[in-house]
Parts: C-alpha cells; structure tokens; sequence
C-alpha cells in the first residue's frame, strides 16, 4: 500500500473572514487598504444601481505572501479579484486569448544578452490589469466589507479575475509599447525591440513581469522615464528570480539558470525530500518489460507530479527532457512501475538539483 503524506506550506488564508482575525491581521488589514486604495486612485467603478437587464458577478480577496530566491517575506499582497466564472460569453466579455514570453524566447534572449555583455533587469508593473478598460458592461457587487447591498459596482477599468482580464491588459501593453516605438517581434508576441542607431533594447512579457536587456544603459533610463508616465513600473533590479527560476551571471556575463528552490518545494510535496540519490533520471531497461503492471491509483498525483517535471525539463533540465516525455504517455493510465520511475527523476534531481543550465558557449 502506498501512503501518501500531505505537506501544506502556509501561503496566506483563504478568506476575508480567516485574514482579519488570523495573528498577522494587521498586515492583511494593510494590504487590503493599500488595494482599494489603488482602486479608488484608478477610478476602477462608480456605484451605481443594477439595470435590470444585467447580472452583477461576485468579488473575493485573495491574499498571498510573496518571498523572494531566500524565502524571506516580501510582501504580504492583498488583491480584490472580480468571480469572472459567472459571466456570459457575448454578454460581459468576447475575446479571452493573451500570450506570454515562449520559454524559448526567454532563453535566446538572456544568450544573446549574456554573450554581447548587455544589462538585464527585472520590471513589474504595479496592480497592471487596472491599467486597461473594458470594452463591455461588466457589474459587481460591492466587495466585504462594504454593506450598502442596494448599489453595485459598475466597472470602468480592467479588474483581475475577469475573463477577459488578460486579453484587455495585453492590448492596452501593446498599445503602450507602439506609442514608444517599440516593434513587435514576428515570431513571439510578447517580445518587443526598438533600435536607435546603435543602441538596442529587448523587453519579453509575461502578464505583468517584463525583462529588459539592453547594450546601453540610457535606454533603460528611457524606458523607466517614459513607462512610468503611463504606468507604475516597480524596478526589481537585475534579473534575479522570475517564475521560479534563479538566474547568476558568470564573470563572463553569460547567464546561468537553476530551479533548486522549486525542485525543494516538489520534493517536499510528494514527500521524496529524504530520498535516496539515483544517477539516472530513468532505468534504462523501463520501457522493455513485459510482465503485467499493477495501476497506479492516485491518477492526480501522478498527473500533478508529471507538469511539475515538464515545467522543469523545459525552463532548466533538458537532462530530465526523454524521461519526462516518456512518462507523460501514461497520464491517463498510470502504473506502478511508472509511478517508480517518476519518483526515480525526482530522485536523480535531489542529487542533482544544484546544477545550472549556462546559455552560452561552452568555449
């Protein structure tokens, strides 16, 4: 019998009620105000009465402690999110798709930037879906701890939780970055480049993280000077951290990426932290047996364990990359042997977790 042990890692309560009374009220009760704060700043609603021809959605806050490569807290954020799974589609919104940076594009672009020397930095754009309005009627109800339940809120800017959120905050980036001269790229949505002479400056998007890597440093003075006109930009430094992924230079300047701290937290949650070290990620002679296999209950662990691999081959350990492949062709029928040789990769990562994949020349 296998047995499963869940690990819960405290990320910040689930309600409003949990949030002002828990022992870090204080900082919830902070967070919270600071968000209707720049919600009231953005002019996001007016009050008003529900027509009756309109459904008004819901609203809940959803709170997160945000920690930085070491673990040590942030930032305790508090952000109102409207319950978009209520809305109807030709009704409150249309379009959905928005693109993020591929992780391709990520990768040639720090080789690139590693190999001519460029400088690259790490930008967040403050409360970003507030930033772009709404091309539909959207109403919500007024959020706790307001009382008046007569009035509701009628949007006039993006909110997060929308279904449309993403797609609108895109469009509103894109129409900021053409106002700049910036171009976008043929191949990837989400990077954009502008040339001046000489100089030149790359920014990769994901929502509302944006890398830029330049070869001179006035623009990205530019960019800071011109960017916070229109939006808040929070300047993060030099890239650092970004989706789970650390990211060194070299005294070369070449990039080096690693996943430690993720491939922790995976081993934490399946409960392989104490494991005994493999020195492959898969047993060579896996794919040939022939014995009848017992299924491997728990369909969701596996699947679960399975994207975390995934997510890992393809951002920082192509070395994973044909056993991860290879396994993910049982998700939905699962065996035990399988489960085996899942726990074997986390296994070869505990031994190895502090290697990094340098983009550059080997030379």
């Amino acid at each position: 019998t296998t047995i499963f042990i869940a690990i819960y890692t405290y990320t910040g309560p689930i309600t409003y009620e949990e949030a002002i009374s828990c022992t870090e009220a204080q900082q919830w009760i902070a967070a919270m105000k600071e968000e209707l704060r720049c919600l009231e700043l953005n002019k996001t609603w007016i009050l008003t009465d529900l027509p009756e021809n309109k459904t008004a959605i819901g609203s809940k806050w959803v709170y997160k402690i945000k920690t930085d490569e070491n673990e040590n807290v942030v930032k305790y954020k508090a952000r109102l999110v409207a319950q978009g799974y209520s809305q109807k589609y030709g009704d409150s919104f249309d379009e959905v798709f928005a693109p993020v940076a591929r992780t391709t594009t990520l990768r040639a672009l720090l080789t690139i930037a590693g190999q001519k020397k460029m400088i690259v930095k790490h930008y967040d754009v403050q409360s970003a879906y507030l930033n772009a309005d709404l091309s539909h009627e959207v109403y919500m109800k007024q959020p706790v701890p307001f009382g008046n339940n007569d009035l509701v809120c009628k949007l006039s800017k993006n909110l997060y939780g929308l279904k449309q959120g993403a797609n609108e905050w895109n469009k509103k980036l894109h129409e900021i970055l053409s106002n700049q001269s910036y171009n976008k790229s043929e191949n990837d949505p989400c990077l954009y480049f502008k040339r001046d002479n000489k100089k030149l400056i790359y920014l990769s998007i994901h929502v509302d993280d944006l890398i830029v890597a330049t070869t001179d440093l006035s623009m990205i003075e530019e960019f800071e000077h011109q960017m916070n006109k229109v939006l808040v930009l929070k300047d993060l430094g030099n890239l650092k951290y970004y989706l789970g992924i650390q990211f060194q230079r070299d005294q070369d300047g070449i990039f080096l990426l690693n996943q430690q701290k993720y491939i922790d937290s995976k081993l934490q949650e399946f409960n392989l932290t104490d494991s005994r070290p493999s020195s492959i990620p898969i047993d060579t002679g896996y794919q040939k047996r022939q014995e009848p296999q017992e299924c491997f209950e728990n369909k969701e662990v596996y699947r679960s364990a399975i994207g975390s691999l995934l997510y890992l081959s393809t951002n920082t350990r192509p070395d994973i990359a044909v056993g991860t492949s290879i396994l993910a062709r049982h998700v939905s029928d699962p065996k035990k042997s399988d489960w085996t040789e899942v726990k074997r990769i986390f296994r070869y990562l505990n031994d190895t977790k502090q290697k990094q994949l340098k983009l550059g020349s080997l030379s």
